[in-house]
């Protein structure tokens, strides 16, 4: 007498563990990214409707002065040391030269007071726009 194979069963693959595990990476992901809103920039040349007037779009957008707080004391604008007596003066000059934004930056050495009393000079100046970047 010949035995033959058993025939094989075949099981149907669960999907809930496989939902689940999609739906934790779905969590994982949402939890880890972060939600900021990044700046566009304007691209194109001026056309039809558009001021002809307006300044161009590197004009409005990017820093015409990079001020770099590295401590107490150390100042760099635009990779120069500056004095801070000599601050409010320096970035008058540029004011005179035709920037309006100047972009305030502390380094990982500098502290928080370090950055404020400079923020508190440049606001002394005839800047019109300072920002704080990270």
């Amino acid at each position: 007498m010949r035995i033959g194979e058993a025939p094989s069963v075949r099981k149907p693959i669960p999907l809930t563990p496989l939902i689940d595990v999609v739906f934790l990476l779905l969590m994982f992901f949402m939890l880890s990214s972060t939600f900021t809103k990044f700046g566009t920039l304007e691209a194109g040349a001026a056309g039809a409707g558009s001021d002809q007037n307006s300044a161009p779009v590197a004009e409005k957008r990017f820093p015409g002065a990079i001020v770099v707080v590295s401590g107490p004391g150390n100042i760099l604008i635009n990779g120069a040391a500056v004095e801070p007596s000599q601050l409010v003066a320096s970035l008058d000059r540029l004011f005179a030269d035709g920037v309006t934004l100047v972009a305030l930056r502390a380094v990982k050495s500098a502290n928080v007071q370090d950055l404020v009393s400079v923020l508190d000079l440049a606001k002394q100046s005839r800047v019109t726009d300072i920002v704080v970047m990270p």
